[in-house]
C-alpha cells in the first residue's frame, strides 16, 4: 500500500483568503477535491483556538481535517466522525516546561510592561499567554528581557512574534518551550508514523518561520510578506535549500495566493497529486458512468437520508454515524447518472462520495458530513 501524505497547513492568509490579495476562484474547490482523496491526511496548524478553527471551516467551506493543531501549537485534536478529541499526551509533553505555573501566573511577571496588552480570555489557555502589541514594537530587544524573568523562575518558554497585516497589530505568544508548531507537527508525525519524505507544511507569516526553515518539506504561499520570505531564506540551512518551495503562481492557471499556493507547492513535492486536483478525461469518463445505490431514511434524525452502494451493506459506514442515525428504513434503489437531479443534493457529489467513501449522508439542512 502506498504511503499517505500528511499535509499540514496554517489557516489565516494561508488557506483562508483573508488578506489583501485576491483569491483564485477555483483554488478552494480543488483543495476540497484533494482532501477527499484517501491518500491525503489533512492537518490544520493554527494560532486559532478550537472554536475559531471550526468557525473558519464553516465560513470558508474548508474540508474537515483529520487533525487540528491549535493555539499556536499548544493543543492537538484528532477529528473523527466530526468529533474533536484532544490529545492529552501532548498536554503532558509540554506541561513540564512551565513548572506548574499557568498563563495567569506568568502574566503577573509582565504586568509592568506597558506596550503589551493581554488578548481576550478565549485566546488564552493553560499553556498559552498571548498579547497584543504595536506592530512597530522593538521585539528583538524586548523578548530577551521577558525570557530573563521567566528563567529566573526556572520556566522554559518560547516566544512567537508576528504582525497581523490586515489588522495592523502585533501578536506575541508565550508558550512552553516544547509547545510550538514544529514540535507539534513532529509529535503528530511520530504518533501517526509519517516520515519527512511524506510530510509537507504550508504557511505565510512570521510564526511559521521555525517550521519553514526546519528542513521539513515546506511551502511559503505567494501572498507572504517580503520580509517573511527573506527571513525564511536567511534561516534556511544550505543543506535544506531544496526543502522550501516559494509559490509564484501560474500553476494550473492559479495565482499562487492562499490555497492556490498550497496546491502549487504540494504538486512540486508530490507531482502525483496534480491529477487529484483536476478533472481529467479519465475522471470525467468515470463520473459519466451510471452508479446504483440504495437509499435509507433515518427514523431518529428527521429528513436525513443515507445513500450506500448496495442494499443492506453498511460495511463502509462509520459506526458512530450509524448510531447517530438510529434505525434505518429502506426507501428505494436508484440508478444515479450525472444528467439526473436530486432535490436535496448535488448528483455528482453523491456519486463521488459513494465511489470514494462508500456512503453519502443527506441532512435536512442541505449540509452533509464527510468522515
Amino acid at each position: 500500500m502506498k504511503q499517505k501524505i500528511l499535509l499540514c497547513s496554517d489557516l489565516d492568509r494561508t488557506l483562508l483568503p483573508n488578506g489583501h490579495q485576491a483569491e483564485s476562484p477555483q483554488a478552494r474547490l480543488r483543495l476540497q477535491r484533494l482532501a477527499q482523496r484517501p491518500g491525503i491526511i489533512l492537518a490544520y496548524v493554527s494560532g486559532r483556538h478550537k472554536a475559531l478553527i471550526q468557525s473558519a471551516i464553516r465560513e470558508y467551506d474548508l474540508p474537515l481535517p483529520d487533525f487540528a493543531i491549535g493555539d499556536v501549537g499548544t493543543t492537538i485534536y484528532q477529528i473523527t466522525d466530526n468529533q474533536w478529541h484532544p490529545w492529552e499526551d501532548w498536554s503532558k509533553e509540554i506541561s513540564q516546561d512551565w513548572q506548574g505555573i499557568n498563563q495567569a501566573g506568568l502574566a503577573k511577571l509582565f504586568a509592568d510592561i506597558t506596550p503589551l496588552r493581554l488578548q481576550e480570555p478565549e485566546k488564552q489557555n493553560r499553556y498559552k499567554l498571548s498579547y497584543y502589541a504595536p506592530p512597530e514594537l522593538d521585539w528583538e530587544n524586548l523578548i530577551p528581557q521577558l525570557a530573563q524573568r521567566l528563567q529566573a523562575q526556572g520556566i522554559q518558554a518560547s516566544f512567537i512574534w508576528s504582525v497581523d497585516e490586515t489588522a495592523q497589530i502585533g501578536l506575541l505568544d508565550i508558550l512552553p518551550k516544547r509547545a510550538n508548531k514544529l514540535h507539534a507537527i513532529r509529535f503528530l508525525m511520530e504518533r501517526q508514523h509519517f516520515d519527512k519524505s511524506h510530510t509537507v507544511f504550508a504557511g505565510d507569516s512570521g510564526n511559521d518561520l521555525e517550521v519553514l526553515a526546519s528542513g521539513l518539506q515546506a511551502i511559503l504561499v505567494r501572498n507572504a510578506q517580503e520580509e517573511v520570505r527573506q527571513e525564511a531564506l536567511r534561516r534556511l540551512p544550505p543543506e535544506h535549500s531544496q526543502q522550501l518551495y516559494l509559490a509564484r503562481g501560474g500553476f494550473m492557471g492559479l495565482n499562487g495566493y492562499y490555497s492556490a499556493g498550497v496546491l502549487e507547492g504540494l504538486a512540486h513535492f508530490f507531482p502525483e497529486t496534480r491529477a487529484w486536483m483536476e478533472t481529467g478525461r479519465e475522471e470525467s469518463a468515470e463520473e459519466e458512468t451510471a452508479q446504483s445505490c440504495a437509499i435509507y431514511r433515518s427514523c431518529k434524525k428527521n429528513d436525513s437520508y443515507l445513500y450506500v452502494e448496495s442494499q443492506d451493506d453498511f460495511s463502509r459506514v462509520p459506526g458512530k454515524l450509524l448510531e447517530m442515525l438510529g434505525k434505518l428504513e429502506f426507501v428505494m434503489r436508484l440508478e444515479l447518472r450525472p444528467e439526473i437531479s436530486l432535490a436535496q443534493a448535488n448528483i455528482r457529489e453523491v456519486m463521488q462520495m459513494l465511489r470514494e467513501k462508500g456512503y453519502f449522508l443527506q441532512l435536512s439542512s442541505r449540509e452533509y458530513r464527510r468522515s
